[in-house]
């Protein structure tokens, strides 16, 4: 009596979605700051009057406006949405409108350098978590020219 045999499973990989690659969902957006937020204190607003925009190039540059400076570095992204920033180049202008804009900006560029990870909401916000507890949320501004 011959032995039977038994079928073997298939080896075709059933097809999947393609996995994004690490720090595609940042780039090619005017992200513009609405709030800071440390711990569980209440979420500190922008200024009104004033605007933070953070964009992340493609080529691992980002840019933008921290209220009053035009700002500039380069960015590291890992496979588990660690994030590091490498502040480059800032414009060194002085504000007086709003009150409280360049004081907003120092405490801005100085929680952007303490950044390790960050994560997409439902809502399409983009959140920046520091080594300090702080938490910088973003909402999607409108298109880079």
């Amino acid at each position: 009596v011959p032995p039977t045999e038994t079928p073997l499973p298939p080896t075709e990989v059933p097809p999947t979605a393609t996995p994004v690659p690490p720090g595609q969902d940042l780039v090619n957006i005017n992200w513009q700051l609405a709030t800071m937020t440390q711990a569980k204190m209440a979420p500190q607003p922008i200024l009104p009057g004033s605007q933070i925009i953070l964009f992340f190039d493609p080529a691992g540059t980002y840019n933008g406006i921290a209220g009053c400076n035009n700002y500039a570095g380069s960015y590291t992204v890992g496979q588990d949405r660690s994030l590091t920033l490498t502040q480059g180049q800032i414009t060194n202008m002085f504000c007086d409108d709003p009150a409280g804009v360049m004081a907003q900006e120092q405490q801005y560029l100085h929680l952007l350098q303490n950044v390790q990870s960050y994560a997409i909401g439902d809502d399409g916000s983009l959140s920046l978590y520091t080594n300090d507890k702080w938490i910088l949320n973003f909402m999607p501004g409108p298109s880079p020219q």
